[in-house]
């Protein structure tokens, strides 16, 4: 669906919103017309089937065949699993020759001078996130060293909070009675 529409189908602002829409898929499950005026009916028809509840849902555990029915669904009437190979439509930028990195970074040594670079050479794609440990630096600029959780001990350790509840006070017949009389005046007037 992300794919095809270009966002998800249970969109929301806040996670929430998100679970509710999940939880009520068949209420909120729209494909928009624009979108489904550019899709084949093949492929309208693929997306309903995954989008669906478990009991009909293609390729599902409850469903008999499981992968075959995926693989047999007229959309990819035209696509052989068979003989497919070979790299994907997409390689990211740098990963020509991520196969013979791998293949090397297994072999050399941590203490080789050439490990780092390696280790670099084949996570330059990913986020980087410092180590526990690593110098940082504070909203000053100034190095700062990350402290380890286990070194502070645990604030938590011997703390508990219980709340007071105030006990309901009980309303006096003679109260409630002067209350009711209030509301029926109140009534009339």
């Amino acid at each position: 669906y992300e794919c095809l529409v270009g966002y998800t189908p249970f969109y929301a602002d806040d996670p929430v919103q998100t679970c509710k829409k999940i939880l009520r898929w068949q209420q909120f499950l729209v494909v928009p017309e624009e979108t489904k005026a550019t899709l084949s009916p093949e492929c309208m028809d693929f997306m309903r089937c995954l989008l669906s509840g478990t009991d009909t849902r293609i390729g599902s555990s409850q469903q008999v065949g499981g992968f075959e029915q995926v693989v047999s669904h007229p959309w990819f009437k035209n696509f052989d699993f068979d003989t497919h190979s070979g790299p994907g439509p997409l390689i990211p930028a740098g990963c020509e020759n991520m196969d013979e990195l791998l293949e090397y970074l297994k072999k050399i040594e941590k203490s080789d001078a050439r490990f780092s670079h390696l280790v670099d050479e084949c996570t330059k794609n990913f986020d980087k996130f410092p180590d526990a440990g690593e110098r940082l630096t504070d909203d000053a600029g100034e190095a700062t060293t990350r402290v380890e959780k286990n070194a502070l001990g645990d604030p938590f350790v011997g703390y508990s909070y219980k709340r007071q509840r105030k006990p309901r006070q009980p309303i006096s017949g003679e109260l409630f009675m002067q209350q009711q009389a209030q509301q029926q005046a109140g009534k009339m007037g």
